[in-house]
């Protein structure tokens, strides 16, 4: 029996912190093609505000060219969020800014 091998791509936090091989993905559902890869990226941002997950892919080149993409789109992210700050400077003392790419978790921050 031949084992199946893959590389996953392991996101924390919103950073790739490992590219490795998986000796025996026997078994493993890997995503055929890009856009169900891209789904599933979206799908966790969509859902818990991050990109964490464990990615895998049939080949290391597809591996690391997506964990490239991953921090490129965080980059993105962060990019954004300082624009707003950078306008939010000039607002009024009373203006209340929430990072948009953070989902609610429900609570007023109105204060006591």
């Amino acid at each position: 029996m031949s084992e199946k091998r893959a590389f996953l791509v392991r996101v924390r936090h919103n950073l790739v912190y490992e590219v490795c091989p998986v000796e025996d993905a026997s078994g493993m559902e890997i995503p055929a093609t890009k856009l169900d890869v891209s789904a599933q990226l979206a799908a966790s941002h969509r859902a818990r505000g991050c990109i964490d997950g464990d990615y895998y892919f049939q080949d290391s080149a597809t591996a690391r060219r997506f964990a490239f993409l991953c921090q490129d789109f965080v980059k993105k992210l962060v990019e954004r969020t300082v624009t707003e700050l950078e306008e939010a400077r000039f607002m009024p003392d009373d203006y209340h800014w929430r990072n948009s790419l953070i989902p609610s978790l429900g609570q007023s921050v109105d204060g006591p």
